[in-house]
C-alpha cells in the first residue's frame, strides 16, 4: 500500500491532522514488526510523545465483531513527524509518500485559511449580534429598573393604604366605643337639672367645702357676699345656674341666691379634677 489517502485522523473527540503510525508503517512496506520499528524510529529521530505523536489504545475485535480481551497499540503522528520518517527511508516509496503528505498539508493549510476567513466572518457577525444583545440587555435592564421603581412605589402606596385602613379601623372601633358615652354626654348636657357642689363632691369622695376650695385655688370661682360666683372667663358658658331661695326668719322673709352646677358644669369640674390627678371613686382601682 503506497497511498495514505487522508491526513485527517478522526477520533471521538474530533478530527485532527495526523497520520496513523500503523498505516505509515504499512504504506512504507516495512517488514519489521510495527511495535519494534516504531520504537527504533523514535530513538533514531528523537520523536517525543505529546510533541510528535500520541499513543492510541484500540479495542481488538474478531471478524464476527466480538471484542477480544487484548488491546492494540497505535500512534497518531504529526504530519511533520511523518514527513521526517518518510525522508529517512531514502526509498522511492518514502519520497512519494512524503510528497503526498506535503500535498495533504497544503490542503489542510488552504482549508485552514478558508476556515480562518469563515471564522473572521462569523466572529464579526457574532460581535454585531453581541452588540445588539448588549443594547437589548441594556434596554431590558432600564425597563426592569423602571418596573422595580414602580413596584416600590406601589408597595409604598399599599403600605400607606394599609396604615390608613388600620387607622380607620381603629377610629371606627373608637367611635363605636365612644358612641354610648357621647350619647350619654349629649343627654347630660341637654338635661335641665342642676347639682349642688356637695352632690358633685361625693363623686370623688370629697366634701363640698373641699371641692369649693379646689375650684377657688384653680381660679374658677371666688366668694362674693357670702356665696360663690365664677371668675369672668367662665361666666356665660352654661356651667352654672343661680337659684333663688326665700326663707322666713323671725317672721321676716329673706332672699338668698345660691350658685348650682349644671350637667355641663359637672363635666367641666370632672375635667379639671382629672387634670389634677383625681378620679371619680367608681374608677379608682
Amino acid at each position: 500500500m503506497n497511498e495514505l489517502a487522508n491526513v485527517i485522523y478522526q477520533t471521538e473527540a474530533g478530527d485532527y491532522p495526523g497520520i496513523l503510525g500503523s498505516r505509515l508503517h504499512e504504506a512504507l512496506g516495512i517488514m519489521t514488526d510495527y511495535r519494534h520499528w516504531f520504537q527504533r524510529i523514535c530513538l533514531r529521530l528523537e520523536l517525543k510523545e505529546g510533541r510528535d505523536f500520541t499513543t492510541l489504545v484500540k479495542k481488538v475485535r474478531r471478524g464476527d465483531g466480538v471484542e477480544m480481551p487484548g488491546r492494540k497499540i497505535d500512534h497518531l503522528l504529526t504530519i511533520a513527524a511523518a514527513k521526517e520518517i518518510c525522508l529517512v527511508q531514502s526509498s522511492p516509496i518514502g519520497r512519494m509518500l512524503r510528497r503526498q503528505l506535503v500535498a495533504g498539508e497544503q490542503k489542510i493549510q488552504q482549508a485552514a485559511e478558508v476556515s480562518q476567513q469563515e471564522i473572521r466572518y462569523y466572529r464579526q457577525r457574532l460581535e454585531e449580534s453581541n452588540e445588539r444583545n448588549l443594547q437589548l440587555a441594556s434596554d431590558i435592564a432600564a425597563q426592569n429598573e423602571a418596573l422595580a421603581i414602580q413596584a416600590v412605589r406601589l408597595a409604598q402606596q399599599s403600605e400607606i393604604m394599609e396604615k390608613q385602613r388600620v387607622v380607620i379601623q381603629k377610629q371606627t372601633k373608637t367611635v363605636r366605643q365612644m358612641k354610648p358615652k357621647v350619647d350619654y354626654c349629649d343627654r347630660v348636657l341637654n338635661a335641665k337639672d342642676v347639682l349642688t357642689i356637695r352632690a358633685i363632691a361625693k363623686t370623688y369622695n370629697w366634701s363640698g367645702q373641699k371641692l369649693n376650695k379646689f375650684l377657688h385655688e384653680k381660679r374658677i370661682q371666688y366668694k362674693c357676699d357670702g356665696g360663690w360666683v365664677l371668675y369672668a372667663p367662665y361666666v356665660g358658658k352654661g356651667y352654672t345656674k343661680t337659684v333663688t331661695y326665700v326663707r322666713k326668719c323671725d317672721g321676716v322673709e329673706r332672699v338668698r341666691m345660691v350658685m348650682k352646677w349644671t350637667q355641663k358644669g359637672r363635666l367641666f369640674i370632672d375635667r379639671k379634677m382629672r387634670e389634677a390627678g383625681w378620679m371619680p371613686k367608681e374608677e379608682e382601682s
